[in-house]
């Protein structure tokens, strides 16, 4: 059973920053203590400020400082989109983003269980917050082992089989299947098309700009 075996082993060195926060409000900062990457409240801010709607994740990837970040916005229970609490996840440039995203849906999850509304309005420091770091030291052995599904996919233009890690939640949460997924192995992009057991039952290489 997958749920037994820690699919993606080195994920604790991949991620190198976690911020929680709300509008000017920060809730949460994480950063890897090994990472001499630096992450300042600037840079929160302007990610934070990006436009974007509540459903999507935003993915970006920065080849200069060899990283790609992702950022989801949540909308608490009883909320409305102008109090959603933003997610933003930074990770090495090889660490693949449906690795990042299953690690931030994780995180929200358990976030939300543990916080209302109420307590991020009323909060006065990020030290009301402090016991999250314990969570997240845990999320780096439970998203592997629970919320991701490795396929191993033979890619043609490199004549060779690559592992592709897919969150479970993009198949289970499905409205439709099979799901489609653009996985990238630069310099090429396939479209997969995978089915309710993660099996990919077609694959089609594909023109990716913009």
């Amino acid at each position: 059973m997958t749920d037994e075996i820690n699919l993606y082993p080195t994920l604790a060195d991949e991620i190198l920053f976690l911020n929680i926060g709300r509008g000017d409000d920060d809730f949460f900062n994480w950063k890897q203590p090994a990472s001499s990457k630096v992450f300042t409240r600037l840079d929160v801010l302007a990610l934070r400020a990006y436009p974007g709607e509540p459903e999507y994740f935003l993915r970006f990837k920065d080849a200069r400082h060899e990283t790609k970040t992702v950022i989801k916005q949540f909308v608490p229970e009883g909320t409305t989109a102008t109090q959603s609490v933003t997610f933003i996840a930074v990770a090495e440039l090889g660490c693949q983003f449906q690795i990042i995203e299953a690690f931030i849906e994780y995180l929200a999850k358990l976030w939300f269980s543990h916080y209302s509304f109420s307590t991020m309005e009323t909060a006065s420091s990020e030290d009301m917050f402090a016991g999250f770091r314990r969570i997240v030291d845990d999320a780096f052995t439970e998203v592997p082992k629970r919320c991701l599904e490795k396929c191993q996919v033979f890619f043609k233009p490199v004549n060779q089989i690559v592992d592709v890690f897919v969150k479970k939640s993009l198949v289970t949460q499905a409205s439709s299947l099979p799901v489609a997924l653009v996985f990238e192995h630069e310099p090429y992009h396939m479209l997969l098309f995978l089915d309710a057991k993660f099996k990919v039952r077609e694959q089609k290489l594909v023109d990716y700009s913009g």
